[in-house]
This record gives C-alpha cells, structure tokens and sequence, in this order.
C-alpha cells in the first residue's frame, strides 16, 4: 500500500541564537532526494582477468531539495537564511505520515530523541543555497538546497 506525502514533516535544529532550537520548517511543498547518493565503486582487475570486478566504497551523499512557500513572518524561514549565511552544519530530520508525533532535543540539544510512532529519516546537512523566487499569480516559493554530510539514518515506526 502507497504512503500519503499529506503530514510529512521537516524539522531542524537551529543553532544560530543563544541555545539550540528545534524547529519545523514552515510551508514545506515537497522534498527530494531523502536518502540520494551513490557509492564510489573500487575497481579490482588483475592482468590475467577478461573483465572488471567492482566493490562498493565510500557512499557521497547528494544534495536535497526542499520547496517551500516562502513567507517573511516565518521564523522558520529567518532561521534557515540565518544558518546559510553562517555556514552551519545542522541536524535535519524528516517525519513521514504514518505518525504525528513531533521530535524533541535530547538531552544534549545536538540530536533529536525521536518517538516510536513515526518513521523518521535524519541527516546533517548544510544549506547549500536557498533561492527565493516570484511569479505573476503565485506566492513567493523558496527551494533549500541541503548538502547531506555523512549517511542519512532510517528510524522506521515501531522499531
């Protein structure tokens, strides 16, 4: 059975004020490439061989993108631009629809304790660019580019 995209969240935490700061990102459209990257592949060929053999190496994550309706009294949308400009690295995680709980921050403020009753995906990641655009009869739309670092981590609902 299809999975409804309808209640997906996005949440980060927002390191640029005095203390970390959980936060959904507001007005989200959609969000592509969750878990995209590819593994490098080791060549293994020896001089008596007809053909190459591969392995599996280093996994380079690839850039997510985010769409959003992008609106000026959104903290949220304050926060991301404000972590752009400083370069931050911040902790992502992505709430599917088979739940509604929301994360938290553990107990350090640089994770997220995630509830069981979802599925959840989370990541670092920097914000590459984040564009704002304007259309003849439109709302004004962002689109986050996030520069994924290290592997995504899946935390599936009820495990």
């Amino acid at each position: 059975m299809a999975m409804k995209t309808q209640g997906s969240e996005l949440y980060f935490i927002y390191k640029g004020g005095s203390a970390p700061k959980l936060m959904k990102v507001g007005y989200v459209t959609s969000v592509s490439d969750i878990n995209g990257g590819e593994d490098s592949p080791i060549e293994i060929i020896h001089l008596d061989d007809n053909a190459y053999t591969y392995l599996a190496g280093v996994n380079k994550p690839s850039a997510m993108s985010v769409e959003y309706n992008f609106n000026t009294q959104d903290e949220s949308h304050h926060a991301l631009q404000d972590t752009k400009e400083k370069g931050l690295v911040s902790a992502f995680v992505f709430g599917f629809s088979d739940g509604k709980s929301a994360p938290t921050l553990n107990g350090d403020a640089d994770g997220f304790e995630l509830p069981s009753d979802r599925s959840w995906v989370s990541f670092n990641a920097t914000i590459a660019s984040n564009p704002i655009s304007a259309s003849v009869s439109d709302v004004m739309k962002g689109s986050l580019s996030l520069q994924v670092s290290g592997a995504p981590k899946f935390k599936y609902k009820g495990v």
